[in-house]
């Protein structure tokens, strides 16, 4: 398995009491913009996209960037995946609607929990 490098602007798990959200950039080995998100907790996210993704195992760089408010990493959210065109990004890109994987995957998810709390 490859190494994943970056750097961590503030470590550790956003403040949910203070709103702290971080924005985060994920590149492969070409320096390639593969992925921008934000999280309260990046390293819980990316469990996430390794568990749900097959572009995961190309990320070998982050970067991670805090933001006071939620509210404030949104726009810097948009703004990265705007200016980066990063390419594994749906939403707020033109390909946003597009049927994914991962989207099909949550959407089953989602029917599963409703049917199972019946």
């Amino acid at each position: 398995m490859p190494t994943i490098t970056g750097q961590m602007i503030h470590v550790g798990v956003g403040d949910k009491a203070s709103g702290d959200t971080a924005v985060y950039w994920l590149r492969g080995q070409a320096d390639e913009l593969l992925y921008v998100g934000m999280s309260r907790n990046p390293m819980n996210r990316w469990s996430w996209h390794a568990d749900t993704h097959v572009w995961w195992p190309k990320v070998v760089a982050f970067e991670v960037r805090w933001f006071g408010s939620r509210e404030a990493a949104a726009e810097a959210e948009l703004k990265a995946i705007k200016d980066g065109a990063a390419l594994h990004n749906v939403h707020s890109t033109p390909r946003h609607g597009e049927i994914t994987g991962a989207g099909v995957r949550r959407s089953l998810e989602r029917q599963r929990a409703e049917a199972a709390s019946r």
